[in-house]
């Protein structure tokens, strides 16, 4: 079990000893105002998240990973209900989706406020708060009687749900070196990934058994639940918060305040219309940035497309129930698990790259992007081929496989070079792509059922594959000249440094 915030808070406490003799063996602390003294970590210091035991470290990803599908999953269970909820308040199917496409929105708006917060207050209480809200926003989701009320708190529920989709990344790069985060990047693109076509697979039997209010009760329920391990189990990860609080216990200890870190707490304020303001800067600066939000946001549009799409495909055509249509979606679940597991093969050959004379170059990030890229619309023109009522159902479920591949290794790629690549700016240029992404997705919520229902089943989904044809170029294009591309940014380090 790992230790929580509490027992490590007073672990720092008790392990200023050890930086007390190391400042006793020199000098004794000074309590003029002119000396300074910076707290930091030490070489192989326990403290440090880097130096944590390896299952303590993948035993806290894993919490976050699994709290990240469980919010990308509670954007896309609300599918499964729609058509009782339609029933029941007696709305119009696109007034009801936005109960779904404004918990997007959530997602898109809500990290340009709280990814600053997480940097200056830590992981954990911003962690604590996002679950703790949404577990309880499912009580009036579940109980209200309006259909407006429903439609607001599902908004709420995605601000508070952006958290772990943002700052599992963050946590990613509190715990591994740069250098040795390539599984753990892997996990965290996983469960962006496989969250929301996990959504209906979970909700779908709830509906058949229980009803669409039942949906959000059973997720108050897991996510109550895990509210306590957070706030009870889990630590602090973010490094700068740590040595905060070791800089703390000094400074109470010798009464001075001449102990510090390298964290100024009142950027703050300045820290979040600086991400805003770096992160609209680069999509008009950086093309690079621009295109890969574009791509990102319409894979994930795909997605949400697919939770509109998939219930007049199985049901119509196949007679399917709800339930059942919520197995159809573990297709897209596996192409992701399969990339999951494929990942080894081209973090091996990225670990040789780093090992030549050249060393390896950002754009290497992108080889399993180079093949999603080709995958995707394989996948969404077998889709789009065997819709029909004739071809055994099994075949456009199957079709899946290559689709969630692809979107797997496109996202994973983007992380990875952008961070690589981007360096100091890459926390903006994520945020770039995050709202961008999600900004894209809410609206195609609202294209499916018109587009599906104007084109036939076969025609609009072979539209998106003729769309995402010359969407393979994004990737292609950047492994080719992105160096020469970055090397006239001003937001990207020297490709030859």
């Amino acid at each position: 079990m790992v230790a929580s915030d509490s027992e490590q808070a007073r672990s720092a406490c008790a392990l200023q000893l050890h930086e007390e003799a190391r400042l006793e063996s020199t000098d004794p602390p000074s309590s003029t105002e002119d000396d300074k003294f910076l707290v930091d970590w030490e070489q192989d210091d326990p403290e440090c998240p880097f130096n944590w035991s390896t299952r303590k470290k993948w035993v806290i990803l894993g919490f976050y990973c699994l709290i990240e599908i469980l919010a990308s999953a509670l954007s896309s269970v609300y599918s499964s209900g729609i058509k009782g909820i339609e029933t029941e308040y007696s709305i119009s199917q696109q007034v009801a989706l936005l109960g779904q496409s404004l918990f997007v929105v959530g997602l898109a708006v809500a990290p340009l406020l709280l990814g600053p917060l997480s940097e200056y207050v830590g992981r954990h209480p911003v962690y604590s708060a996002s679950l703790f809200l949404m577990a309880v926003f499912q009580i009036p989701a579940a109980y209200q009687h309006n259909a407006w009320t429903l439609i607001i708190v599902r908004f709420i529920a995605g601000c508070a749900a952006s958290v772990p989709l943002t700052n599992t990344g963050g946590t990613v790069a509190d715990l591994f070196p740069r250098d040795q985060a390539g599984r753990a990047v892997a996990l965290f693109a996983f469960a962006g990934v496989a969250g929301p076509p996990f959504g209906p697979l979970m909700a779908g039997y709830i509906y058949v058994q229980k009803g669409w209010r039942w949906i959000f009760w059973v997720f108050l329920i897991i996510l109550g639940a895990l509210t306590l391990v957070q706030i009870l189990f889990l630590p602090e990860t973010k490094q700068s918060v740590l040595l905060e609080r070791r800089a703390k216990c000094l400074r109470k200890k010798y009464r001075s305040d001449n102990f510090h870190t390298d964290q100024d707490k009142d950027t703050i304020v300045r820290a979040i219309p600086h991400l805003v303001g770096g992160a609209s800067g680069m999509l008009v600066t950086e093309p690079i940035v621009l295109a890969l939000a574009l791509y990102n946001g319409y894979l994930y549009g795909l997605l949400y497309i697919f939770f509109e799409a998939y219930p007049l495909v199985f049901e119509k055509n196949h007679g399917w129930n709800t339930g059942e249509v919520g197995l159809a979606f573990l297709g897209i679940v596996a192409g992701a698990f399969v990339a999951l597991l494929a990942h080894a093969f081209f973090e091996r050959r990225y670990q040789r790259k780093l090992e030549t004379d050249r060393g390896a170059q950002p754009e290497d990030r992108l080889e399993g992007a180079l093949v999603g890229s080709v995958t995707i619309p394989i996948g969404l023109f077998w889709f789009a081929w065997t819709v029909k009522q004739e071809v055994n159902p099994l075949s456009p479920v199957l079709a899946g496989i290559p689709f969630g591949f692809g979107v797997f290794y496109v996202y994973y790629g983007v992380v990875n070079f952008v961070t690589d690549g981007y360096g100091a700016s890459a926390a903006s240029a994520l945020a770039a792509i995050s709202f961008v992404r999600s900004s894209i997705g809410a609206g195609l919520t609202h294209v499916a059922d018109p587009t599906y229902m104007t084109l036939g089943y076969t025609w609009a989904t072979a539209m998106l594959g003729f769309i995402s044809l010359p969407m393979i170029l994004i990737p292609w294009a950047i492994w080719n000249y992105g160096p020469a591309l970055r090397k006239r940014s001003r937001h990207a380090p020297d490709p030859k440094k």
